[in-house]
């Protein structure tokens, strides 16, 4: 057992110890280690995906939801088909889904319409002042939340507003309004997660022609039935563009 005590006179390594060659050299070459590190390439920048996408025989779909203007029925189907084949144009790497966001209200003739006589003021009863402002008040709110469950249901990209279409897009762009309109609303708790993913995903909000009716955009009581669309919020609202009309 004299031959395994630590200290040995002989001077010989230790049998359980570890030798020289057990050690990593401090003088070692470190170009050598980073020699066998994994090479690592850039990504391509996402506006480039949709060409990759493209050359693999693959296209990236966009969802778009077109928020159509007080119009007829053949009038809003030839405007589909102009925004369709515009977009397909100005975007020719993508595979366009294009969804429709009618209003809530319907005429004598059965088209769809975001907003009532009453809240623009005019005939049978013509109501000014107040009673307009009210009656503004609920049809906006009750056109922000159809809009947002369409937007629940399709998840789109891109929300296209004419004329009508545009005043609501623009107020469900808004956080603060979004807000404010599903607390008077009846908006049931289990739809809100799904509807502020639906909110989250929007990227942009494209408007054309924004206005109440065909006399004029009314911004005075537009501003008056719902303030919080211009009032400062702690979330930033959806990007938000105005365009030209190109007939769409």
């Amino acid at each position: 057992m004299s031959s395994f005590r630590i200290g040995n006179q002989k001077g010989e390594a230790l049998p359980w110890t570890v030798g020289d060659g057990g050690w990593v050299a401090e003088d070692e070459d470190s170009s050598a280690q980073q020699g066998s590190e994994p090479s690592v390439k850039p990504a391509a920048p996402a506006a480039l995906w949709h060409q990759v996408m493209s050359q693999e025989g693959t296209s990236p779909k966009l969802k778009v939801l077109y928020v159509p203007d007080y119009i007829s029925r053949e009038q809003r189907v030839l405007a589909t088909s102009k925004l369709y084949v515009l977009l397909s144009q100005l975007l020719p790497g993508y595979e366009i889904e294009l969804a429709l966001a009618e209003g809530p209200f319907e005429d004598d003739d059965g088209i769809s319409a975001h907003f009532e006589n009453d809240a623009l003021g005019a005939p049978p009863r013509r109501p000014q002042g107040p009673k307009q402002i009210a009656a503004l008040k609920v049809d906006l709110h009750v056109s922000v939340v159809e809009l947002a469950r369409h937007a629940a249901m399709h998840k789109p990209r891109l929300v296209i507003g004419k004329g009508q279409g545009g005043v609501v897009a623009l107020a469900y762009g808004h956080p603060g309004a979004l807000e404010q309109v599903m607390a008077t609303r009846n908006v049931q708790p289990a739809e809100l997660p799904e509807l502020s993913q639906a909110w989250g995903n929007v990227a942009a909000i494209v408007l054309q022609e924004p206005r109440l009716s065909k006399k004029g955009v009314q911004f005075s009581n537009i501003r008056a039935a719902c303030p919080e669309m211009f009032a400062n919020y702690p979330v930033a609202s959806r990007r938000t563009f105005s365009s030209q009309s190109h007939e769409c």
